[in-house]
């Protein structure tokens, strides 16, 4: 049973005979995180200062644009140890500027929007006092709390926000197969498929009191009371404005995460700051909390978030409310985490769009073509860009006419997903076909944009089978 113990006497002890190994998918552990667990790279103590959590590709790296971040770098092995040492890393220089200017746009109007319809069911449930008062008890409940599927309040002047999560930002293949946070996240979590359990957004509103802080708390507890494990899940954060000092960052005790850590008196604590477009990636286990947001500018900061999981994880402690704050006139589908079976895109596919804000409307085409693509024009490929455009201006037309689900009291997921159909594709003009299998909560554009990179297909072809895999798939759910 091999031991890797770092200078503060903390350790990761991986049992022939684990549960935890055993569960998933036999826990094939990939090479980096497997010499960490094997002793043959030894885990460095946690981290005492920002700096030391600072990891990333080199500048030679992140000019490769036909790779994501590979494996078999000094600086992603430097990663996977710095993780697992102190339990928390950020990254800077993530996400193009671009990108997240207009994703800062479109989550602060939706912010607006979730704030004035919940002054709208503040209205409704006085009207409703007054003609039932009785039958109004859950609804008022959900209102003072500011409890719903979309919203929640949290402490620490926090509201966590999660609307319309199956649609743009929040499906941008290039965001969660992200070229540089996915490949560390996938290692670190064993190498085989991960978990999306949920994504949103939180907000840090301004306050005046410099002691309004959450509370110090961990998102999920160890897994065992006896043992320590490799990660079972993995948040990624992504701040859409700079995060200073004042803005509201998070803190962390790295270390707190291991074994019997979490009210270790040696550890020592500090907010990570950064840039927007950085990445922070944490463990469940650890202790954070976010501080107060005492900006002189009196500015929101919001944070996107990303929780990836091992597949055989249901998280139980942290279930929302089913109910929606939304009005009956508006979508506001419930979130279905999915399985993640691809690989990190390619650098290439993101540096394309570097220029491309992210797009809301589904009409727009938002994966510009490569060089390749560009010098090899002809007749053919305009027919193709031709049929792109009409089918997603189709796809928009459906998705307008969409109904709003039915109300529910909880949201529950099991973590189990099934088939919904099967789609053979031509990849070859010899006839070549290969087949797209669909499960039940997949985002079509995610599928579709891993399958052409798998078979080194245009990115014309993202469009087409994008429109092609979400017509069979509402279809499908039209026959259940």
């Amino acid at each position: 049973m091999p031991i890797v113990q770092d200078d503060v006497c903390n350790h990761i002890i991986i049992p022939e005979q684990s549960p935890c190994i055993s569960i998933s998918s036999a826990m094939n552990y990939s090479s980096v995180l497997k010499q960490y667990l094997s002793g043959a790279l030894k885990i460095p103590p946690p981290a005492t200062l920002q700096e030391d959590v600072c990891i990333g590709p080199n500048i030679k790296e992140r000019q490769d644009h036909k790779k994501n971040w590979q494996r078999d770098t000094s600086s992603f092995k430097k990663a996977v140890g710095s993780f697992l040492g102190s339990g928390c890393v950020y990254i800077n220089n993530v996400l193009p500027k671009s990108f997240v200017q207009s994703t800062l746009e479109k989550v602060s109007s939706d912010y607006i929007f979730l704030k004035n319809e919940l002054n709208e069911r503040r209205k409704e449930l006085l009207i409703l006092q007054m003609a039932n008062p009785r039958e109004t008890h859950h609804l008022a409940a959900s209102i003072q709390r500011v409890d719903f599927r979309e919203l929640v309040q949290r402490d620490g002047s926090r509201a966590d926000m999660r609307y319309q999560l199956s649609s743009s930002p929040y499906t941008d293949p290039a965001l969660v197969y992200n070229p540089i946070v996915f490949p560390l996240v996938k290692e670190l979590l064993g190498g085989g498929d991960v978990t999306l359990l949920y994504c949103g957004v939180m907000f840090a509103n301004p306050t005046n009191e410099n002691n309004d802080n959450q509370n110090w708390h961990c998102d999920g507890p160890p897994l065992f009371d006896h043992i320590d494990t490799p990660p079972y899940c993995i948040n990624v954060f992504y701040p859409l404005v700079d995060l200073s000092q004042e803005m509201g960052p998070t803190e962390f005790y790295p270390g707190s995460h291991l074994h019997n850590n979490f009210s270790n008196d040696t550890l020592k604590q500090f907010a990570i700051c950064s840039d927007a477009g950085s990445a922070i990636l944490f463990d469940y286990r650890i202790k954070h909390r976010g501080t107060a947001n005492n900006s002189k500018s009196n500015k929101q900061r919001p944070m996107l978030y990303f929780a990836y999981a091992q597949t055989w994880y249901v998280d139980r402690r942290n279930e929302r409310s089913g109910k929606s704050v939304v009005g009956p006139k508006y979508e506001s589908p419930k979130w279905v985490s999915r399985v993640l079976s691809g690989e990190p895109m390619p650098i290439m596919k993101w540096a394309n769009n570097v220029d491309t804000k992210c797009d809301f409307d589904p009409r727009k085409n938002n994966h510009p073509r490569t060089e390749e693509d560009i010098n090899s024009n002809n007749d053919t490929n305009s027919k193709k860009r031709r049929k792109v455009t009409e089918a997603v201006e189709s796809s928009y037309e459906m998705k307008k006419n969409v109904k709003r689900p039915a109300e529910e009291t909880s949201i529950n997921s099991t973590g189990e997903r099934w088939i919904l159909f099967e789609l053979d594709v031509m990849v070859e003009d010899n006839g070549k076909t290969a087949t797209i299998r669909v499960y039940s909560g997949d985002i079509p554009v995610e599928i579709a944009t891993q399958f052409c990179i798998t078979h080194n297909l245009p990115n014309d072809y993202i469009g087409l089978l994008t429109e092609t895999i979400e017509s069979q798939m509402n279809s499908a759910a039209s026959s259940s």
